[in-house]
């Protein structure tokens, strides 16, 4: 998951196995925390593409949704959020 050079000193290679150690643990089993945003203050999704993220304000109430690298959109429907 994280990798260094292979002449990286050994702290670096050791800290890069431990914070891909620990990313593995958090991967399984454990639930994902979403960053909440206001529509109003929605990140670029064009810099986001396949990352998810909270819209707090939509229609409806709090939605997740995720950048398809143009907008973001709900995951319930698809649809843009606007």
């Amino acid at each position: 998951m994280v990798s260094v050079p292979r002449d990286a000193p050994a702290w670096a290679q050791q800290l890069a196995d431990d914070v891909s150690r620990e990313l593995r643990v958090r991967a399984r089993g454990f639930p994902l925390s979403l960053a909440p945003f206001p529509k109003a203050d929605l990140p670029l999704a064009s810099r986001w593409l396949d990352h998810w993220i909270v819209v707090t304000d939509d229609v409806g109430g709090r939605v997740p949704a995720f950048s398809d690298g143009t907008n973001w959109r709900r995951c319930t429907d698809r649809n843009i959020i606007s």
